[in-house]
Protein backbone atom coordinates (compact mmCIF):
# COMPACT_ATOMS: atom_id res chain seq x y z
CA UNK A 1 0.00 0.00 0.00
CA UNK A 2 1.21 3.50 -0.71
CA UNK A 3 1.39 5.55 2.57
CA UNK A 4 1.04 9.33 3.07
CA UNK A 5 2.77 10.57 6.10
CA UNK A 6 1.47 13.81 7.11
CA UNK A 7 3.52 16.10 9.80
CA UNK A 8 0.92 17.78 12.79
CA UNK A 9 0.30 21.45 12.34
CA UNK A 10 -0.45 24.13 14.24
CA UNK A 11 -2.86 27.26 14.90
CA UNK A 12 0.02 29.87 13.07
CA UNK A 13 -0.61 27.39 10.15
CA UNK A 14 2.76 25.55 9.33
CA UNK A 15 2.03 22.76 7.69
CA UNK A 16 4.80 20.43 5.78
CA UNK A 17 3.50 17.48 3.56
CA UNK A 18 5.93 14.29 3.37
CA UNK A 19 4.96 11.51 0.99
CA UNK A 20 6.33 8.05 0.44
CA UNK A 21 5.36 8.33 -3.38
CA UNK A 22 3.19 11.01 -5.20
CA UNK A 23 -0.45 11.06 -4.44
CA UNK A 24 -3.10 13.54 -5.40
CA UNK A 25 -3.94 15.37 -1.65
CA UNK A 26 -5.55 18.72 -0.77
CA UNK A 27 -2.60 21.35 1.17
CA UNK A 28 -3.18 23.50 3.82
CA UNK A 29 -3.49 27.24 3.15
CA UNK A 30 -1.10 29.92 4.62
CA UNK A 31 -2.33 33.34 3.76
CA UNK A 32 -2.40 35.65 6.73
CA UNK A 33 -5.31 38.15 6.98
CA UNK A 34 -3.98 41.93 7.30
CA UNK A 35 -4.13 44.00 10.60
CA UNK A 36 -7.55 44.64 11.13
CA UNK A 37 -8.31 48.72 10.75
CA UNK A 38 -9.58 50.47 14.09
CA UNK A 39 -12.39 52.53 13.97
CA UNK A 40 -12.15 56.02 13.78
CA UNK A 41 -12.81 58.14 16.84
CA UNK A 42 -15.57 60.70 16.58
CA UNK A 43 -17.55 58.34 13.63
CA UNK A 44 -21.82 59.53 13.51
CA UNK A 45 -23.31 56.79 15.26
CA UNK A 46 -24.98 55.83 12.07
CA UNK A 47 -22.05 55.04 10.17
CA UNK A 48 -20.45 53.23 13.78
CA UNK A 49 -22.83 50.98 14.82
CA UNK A 50 -23.04 49.08 11.61
CA UNK A 51 -18.45 48.73 11.80
CA UNK A 52 -18.95 47.68 15.28
CA UNK A 53 -21.46 45.37 14.03
CA UNK A 54 -18.97 44.24 11.34
CA UNK A 55 -16.19 43.91 14.08
CA UNK A 56 -18.03 41.48 15.76
CA UNK A 57 -18.66 39.47 13.10
CA UNK A 58 -15.62 39.44 12.31
CA UNK A 59 -14.90 37.73 15.88
CA UNK A 60 -16.97 35.11 15.11
CA UNK A 61 -15.78 34.37 11.84
CA UNK A 62 -11.97 34.04 13.42
CA UNK A 63 -13.55 31.93 16.22
CA UNK A 64 -14.66 29.69 13.29
CA UNK A 65 -11.31 29.47 11.57
CA UNK A 66 -10.16 28.64 14.76
CA UNK A 67 -12.61 25.52 15.52
CA UNK A 68 -11.94 24.36 11.74
CA UNK A 69 -8.44 24.29 12.15
CA UNK A 70 -9.08 22.48 16.01
CA UNK A 71 -10.82 20.18 13.40
CA UNK A 72 -7.88 19.53 11.29
CA UNK A 73 -5.31 19.23 14.41
CA UNK A 74 -7.41 16.66 15.96
CA UNK A 75 -7.34 14.57 12.98
CA UNK A 76 -5.08 11.72 12.34
CA UNK A 77 -2.31 12.35 9.74
CA UNK A 78 -0.47 9.71 9.77
CA UNK A 79 -0.15 6.13 7.70
CA UNK A 80 -2.96 7.57 5.68
CA UNK A 81 -3.56 5.16 3.11
CA UNK A 82 -4.15 6.55 -0.40
CA UNK A 83 -7.49 6.73 -1.77
CA UNK A 84 -8.68 5.73 1.68
CA UNK A 85 -11.75 7.12 3.54
CA UNK A 86 -9.10 7.98 6.22
CA UNK A 87 -7.46 10.56 3.29
CA UNK A 88 -11.11 11.55 2.13
CA UNK A 89 -11.73 13.09 6.17
CA UNK A 90 -8.16 14.55 6.08
CA UNK A 91 -8.88 16.27 3.08
CA UNK A 92 -12.28 17.54 4.08
CA UNK A 93 -10.75 19.02 7.26
CA UNK A 94 -8.05 20.57 5.07
CA UNK A 95 -10.79 22.03 2.85
CA UNK A 96 -12.54 23.23 5.85
CA UNK A 97 -9.88 25.24 7.10
CA UNK A 98 -9.04 26.63 3.96
CA UNK A 99 -12.64 27.78 3.14
CA UNK A 100 -12.78 29.73 6.75
CA UNK A 101 -9.37 30.98 6.48
CA UNK A 102 -10.46 32.58 3.12
CA UNK A 103 -13.64 33.75 4.77
CA UNK A 104 -11.69 35.45 7.69
CA UNK A 105 -9.60 37.29 5.66
CA UNK A 106 -12.10 38.01 2.93
CA UNK A 107 -14.40 39.48 6.01
CA UNK A 108 -11.06 41.45 7.01
CA UNK A 109 -10.50 43.19 4.14
CA UNK A 110 -13.79 44.69 3.79
CA UNK A 111 -13.97 45.78 7.56
CA UNK A 112 -10.92 47.28 6.39
CA UNK A 113 -12.38 48.93 3.32
CA UNK A 114 -15.54 50.24 5.12
CA UNK A 115 -13.13 51.98 7.89
CA UNK A 116 -11.18 53.63 5.25
CA UNK A 117 -14.72 54.13 3.24
CA UNK A 118 -15.79 55.82 6.67
CA UNK A 119 -12.60 57.86 6.98
CA UNK A 120 -12.80 59.32 3.39
CA UNK A 121 -16.49 60.17 4.11
CA UNK A 122 -15.62 62.29 7.29
CA UNK A 123 -13.03 64.33 5.13
CA UNK A 124 -15.45 64.94 2.75
CA UNK A 125 -18.09 65.78 5.27
CA UNK A 126 -16.06 68.39 7.03
CA UNK A 127 -14.83 69.89 3.50
CA UNK A 128 -18.66 70.43 2.73
CA UNK A 129 -19.33 71.68 6.33
CA UNK A 130 -16.57 74.19 5.91
CA UNK A 131 -18.16 75.13 2.31
CA UNK A 132 -21.88 75.51 3.65
CA UNK A 133 -20.31 77.65 6.45
CA UNK A 134 -18.73 80.01 4.05
CA UNK A 135 -21.86 80.86 1.66
CA UNK A 136 -22.84 83.98 2.67
CA UNK A 137 -26.03 84.57 1.78
CA UNK A 138 -27.75 81.76 4.36
CA UNK A 139 -28.30 82.80 7.77
CA UNK A 140 -26.54 80.82 10.43
CA UNK A 141 -29.92 79.19 10.93
CA UNK A 142 -29.45 77.75 7.59
CA UNK A 143 -25.80 77.01 7.86
CA UNK A 144 -26.83 74.80 11.34
CA UNK A 145 -29.79 72.89 9.51
CA UNK A 146 -27.32 71.82 7.03
CA UNK A 147 -24.57 70.98 9.33
CA UNK A 148 -27.29 69.02 11.03
CA UNK A 149 -28.47 66.94 7.83
CA UNK A 150 -24.72 66.14 6.75
CA UNK A 151 -24.24 64.52 10.05
CA UNK A 152 -27.43 62.70 9.80
CA UNK A 153 -27.74 60.88 6.40
CA UNK A 154 -27.09 57.63 6.78
CA UNK A 155 -27.66 53.83 5.82
CA UNK A 156 -31.66 53.20 5.38
CA UNK A 157 -33.72 50.33 3.69
CA UNK A 158 -33.41 45.86 3.88
CA UNK A 159 -29.71 45.62 5.29
CA UNK A 160 -30.45 41.79 3.77
CA UNK A 161 -31.74 42.77 0.22
CA UNK A 162 -30.07 41.37 -2.38
CA UNK A 163 -29.29 42.25 -6.06
CA UNK A 164 -31.81 39.78 -7.40
CA UNK A 165 -34.25 40.80 -4.95
CA UNK A 166 -33.72 44.40 -5.70
CA UNK A 167 -33.76 43.29 -9.80
CA UNK A 168 -36.87 41.76 -9.18
CA UNK A 169 -38.26 44.26 -7.11
CA UNK A 170 -37.33 46.80 -10.11
CA UNK A 171 -38.88 44.58 -12.52
CA UNK A 172 -42.20 44.44 -10.38
CA UNK A 173 -42.64 48.56 -10.75
CA UNK A 174 -41.33 48.91 -13.63
CA UNK A 175 -44.26 46.45 -15.33
CA UNK A 176 -46.99 47.75 -13.13
CA UNK A 177 -50.09 49.19 -14.98
CA UNK A 178 -51.20 52.67 -13.49
CA UNK A 179 -54.74 52.32 -14.91
CA UNK A 180 -55.45 49.02 -12.48
CA UNK A 181 -56.40 51.66 -9.55
CA UNK A 182 -53.07 52.84 -8.77
CA UNK A 183 -52.98 55.98 -10.78
CA UNK A 184 -56.69 57.04 -9.60
CA UNK A 185 -55.64 55.89 -5.30
CA UNK A 186 -52.60 58.06 -5.95
CA UNK A 187 -54.28 61.08 -7.17
CA UNK A 188 -56.45 60.84 -4.10
CA UNK A 189 -53.61 60.35 -1.91
CA UNK A 190 -51.66 62.93 0.33
CA UNK A 191 -48.67 64.66 -1.22
CA UNK A 192 -47.53 67.69 -3.78
CA UNK A 193 -47.51 65.68 -6.62
CA UNK A 194 -45.42 68.43 -8.75
CA UNK A 195 -44.50 67.96 -12.52
CA UNK A 196 -41.87 66.15 -13.75
CA UNK A 197 -38.74 67.89 -14.94
CA UNK A 198 -37.42 65.92 -18.07
CA UNK A 199 -36.03 62.33 -18.85
CA UNK A 200 -32.48 62.03 -17.69
CA UNK A 201 -29.76 61.26 -20.20
CA UNK A 202 -26.76 60.85 -17.84
CA UNK A 203 -26.14 60.78 -14.55
CA UNK A 204 -27.80 63.72 -13.47
CA UNK A 205 -30.53 61.62 -11.85
CA UNK A 206 -29.84 64.14 -8.46
CA UNK A 207 -30.50 67.49 -10.77
CA UNK A 208 -33.81 66.12 -12.02
CA UNK A 209 -34.49 65.17 -8.58
CA UNK A 210 -34.27 68.46 -6.74
CA UNK A 211 -35.87 70.05 -10.09
CA UNK A 212 -38.97 67.83 -9.53
CA UNK A 213 -39.22 68.33 -5.88
CA UNK A 214 -38.59 71.80 -5.69
CA UNK A 215 -41.04 72.59 -9.04
CA UNK A 216 -37.63 74.64 -10.45
CA UNK A 217 -36.30 74.63 -13.98
CA UNK A 218 -33.83 71.82 -14.89
CA UNK A 219 -31.45 74.55 -16.36
CA UNK A 220 -31.13 76.51 -13.05
CA UNK A 221 -30.77 73.61 -10.88
CA UNK A 222 -27.74 71.95 -13.12
CA UNK A 223 -26.54 75.51 -13.28
CA UNK A 224 -26.18 75.91 -9.14
CA UNK A 225 -24.85 71.95 -8.95
CA UNK A 226 -22.32 72.91 -11.83
CA UNK A 227 -21.22 75.87 -9.45
CA UNK A 228 -21.30 73.58 -6.35
CA UNK A 229 -19.20 71.30 -7.52
CA UNK A 230 -16.48 74.08 -9.29
CA UNK A 231 -15.91 74.88 -5.50
CA UNK A 232 -16.26 71.31 -4.32
CA UNK A 233 -12.74 70.87 -2.11
CA UNK A 234 -13.88 67.56 -1.47
CA UNK A 235 -13.56 66.02 -4.86
CA UNK A 236 -10.67 65.98 -7.03
CA UNK A 237 -9.43 69.02 -8.97
CA UNK A 238 -10.19 67.66 -12.66
CA UNK A 239 -13.58 66.92 -11.62
CA UNK A 240 -14.11 70.50 -10.44
CA UNK A 241 -12.54 71.95 -13.11
CA UNK A 242 -15.72 70.38 -15.69
CA UNK A 243 -18.21 70.57 -13.12
CA UNK A 244 -20.54 69.43 -16.18
CA UNK A 245 -18.84 66.56 -17.01
CA UNK A 246 -18.75 65.48 -13.42
CA UNK A 247 -22.14 65.41 -13.07
CA UNK A 248 -22.71 63.90 -16.30
CA UNK A 249 -20.41 61.12 -15.29
CA UNK A 250 -20.61 60.91 -11.65
CA UNK A 251 -23.82 62.64 -10.70
CA UNK A 252 -24.09 64.09 -6.77
CA UNK A 253 -23.69 62.39 -4.07
CA UNK A 254 -25.43 62.82 -0.67
CA UNK A 255 -24.05 65.57 0.86
CA UNK A 256 -23.92 67.69 -2.35
CA UNK A 257 -28.22 66.85 -2.52
CA UNK A 258 -28.51 68.26 0.97
CA UNK A 259 -26.52 71.19 0.15
CA UNK A 260 -28.11 71.47 -3.46
CA UNK A 261 -31.31 71.21 -1.85
CA UNK A 262 -30.93 73.78 0.86
CA UNK A 263 -29.87 76.30 -1.73
CA UNK A 264 -33.53 76.40 -3.18
CA UNK A 265 -35.15 76.10 -0.14
CA UNK A 266 -35.01 73.59 3.41
CA UNK A 267 -33.53 70.27 3.25
CA UNK A 268 -34.09 67.82 6.14
CA UNK A 269 -33.06 64.01 6.58
CA UNK A 270 -35.31 62.03 7.17
CA UNK A 271 -35.60 57.84 7.81
CA UNK A 272 -38.15 56.28 6.11
CA UNK A 273 -40.47 55.09 8.72
CA UNK A 274 -41.48 59.19 8.61
CA UNK A 275 -41.60 59.49 4.15
CA UNK A 276 -45.53 59.27 4.63
CA UNK A 277 -46.46 61.32 7.40
CA UNK A 278 -43.80 64.21 5.55
CA UNK A 279 -45.55 63.25 2.40
CA UNK A 280 -48.85 64.03 4.03
CA UNK A 281 -47.24 67.57 4.63
CA UNK A 282 -46.79 68.67 1.45
CA UNK A 283 -43.20 67.78 1.51
CA UNK A 284 -41.51 66.08 -1.57
CA UNK A 285 -38.79 63.64 -0.31
CA UNK A 286 -35.73 62.86 -2.56
CA UNK A 287 -34.11 59.08 -2.27
CA UNK A 288 -31.09 57.47 -3.18
CA UNK A 289 -32.12 53.95 -4.62
CA UNK A 290 -30.33 51.32 -5.78
CA UNK A 291 -30.71 51.41 -9.72
CA UNK A 292 -32.74 49.25 -11.57
CA UNK A 293 -29.67 47.22 -12.23
CA UNK A 294 -29.20 45.94 -8.92
CA UNK A 295 -25.76 47.31 -8.76
CA UNK A 296 -25.26 48.10 -5.13
CA UNK A 297 -22.27 49.60 -5.82
CA UNK A 298 -24.30 52.57 -7.68
CA UNK A 299 -27.21 55.12 -6.88
CA UNK A 300 -30.16 56.63 -8.41
CA UNK A 301 -32.07 59.92 -7.19
CA UNK A 302 -35.75 59.76 -7.30
CA UNK A 303 -38.24 61.67 -5.83
CA UNK A 304 -41.72 60.39 -3.78
CA UNK A 305 -44.14 62.81 -4.19
CA UNK A 306 -47.26 60.93 -2.87
CA UNK A 307 -48.19 58.75 -0.25
CA UNK A 308 -51.62 56.31 -0.47
CA UNK A 309 -53.10 53.36 0.67
CA UNK A 310 -53.80 50.15 -1.83
CA UNK A 311 -54.48 46.70 -0.68
CA UNK A 312 -54.25 47.87 3.21
CA UNK A 313 -50.73 49.22 2.98
CA UNK A 314 -48.53 52.37 2.15
CA UNK A 315 -47.45 53.23 -1.48
CA UNK A 316 -45.49 55.73 -3.14
CA UNK A 317 -45.88 57.32 -6.14
CA UNK A 318 -42.42 58.32 -7.29
CA UNK A 319 -40.78 60.64 -9.97
CA UNK A 320 -38.26 59.11 -11.69
CA UNK A 321 -36.33 60.88 -14.41
CA UNK A 322 -35.11 57.60 -16.23
CA UNK A 323 -38.98 57.50 -17.44
CA UNK A 324 -40.82 59.90 -19.46
CA UNK A 325 -42.04 63.13 -17.59
CA UNK A 326 -45.53 62.22 -17.59
CA UNK A 327 -44.88 59.08 -15.98
CA UNK A 328 -45.34 58.32 -12.49
CA UNK A 329 -44.49 54.70 -10.42
CA UNK A 330 -46.02 53.06 -7.94
CA UNK A 331 -44.24 51.34 -5.42
CA UNK A 332 -44.98 49.90 -1.83
CA UNK A 333 -43.53 50.68 0.77
CA UNK A 334 -41.66 46.94 1.19
CA UNK A 335 -40.61 47.86 -2.42
CA UNK A 336 -38.84 51.00 -1.51
CA UNK A 337 -37.22 49.74 1.84
CA UNK A 338 -35.75 46.27 -0.87
CA UNK A 339 -33.96 49.28 -3.06
CA UNK A 340 -33.74 51.91 -1.07
CA UNK A 341 -30.13 52.81 0.24
CA UNK A 342 -30.34 55.71 2.38
CA UNK A 343 -32.23 58.02 4.51
CA UNK A 344 -34.65 60.45 2.22
CA UNK A 345 -33.80 64.78 2.06
CA UNK A 346 -37.16 65.94 2.37
CA UNK A 347 -37.91 69.61 0.79
CA UNK A 348 -39.55 72.43 2.02
CA UNK A 349 -39.88 75.51 -0.15
CA UNK A 350 -39.14 78.72 1.82
CA UNK A 351 -41.49 81.20 1.11
CA UNK A 352 -40.89 84.71 -0.98
CA UNK A 353 -37.39 83.52 -1.72
CA UNK A 354 -35.24 83.54 -4.90
CA UNK A 355 -32.39 81.24 -4.65
CA UNK A 356 -29.46 82.33 -5.43
CA UNK A 357 -26.60 80.61 -7.60
CA UNK A 358 -23.97 78.95 -5.44
CA UNK A 359 -20.37 80.77 -5.45
CA UNK A 360 -17.29 81.08 -4.25
CA UNK A 361 -17.35 83.26 -1.24
CA UNK A 362 -13.24 83.87 -1.16
CA UNK A 363 -14.17 86.24 -4.21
Amino acid sequence: MIMIKKQVGCLALAFVLFAVASASAATLATDKAPPIAAIPAGLPENQAIPLRKQLAELADSKAAFGAAMEGYNHTPRTDIVVGSAQEANLNRQIEAVNQARADYIAAVKQFNRDVALAVEGQRVLKAMRAYANQIGEWSEQKKARVDAALGQLGFDGDPDATRSQIRETWARILARDPARGLAAEAAAGDGPGFPGAGTQSHQDCAVFALANAAGRPYGLVAASAAELIRNATWRPAAERAAPEQTIARRGLNGGEVIILAETFGEATVVASADFASSLRNGHPILVNVVPASGNMKAGHQIVLTKTFQHDGDTWFAVRDSNQAPDKLLYLSFQELGTILQENGVMFQAEPNRTAPLLRDNKD
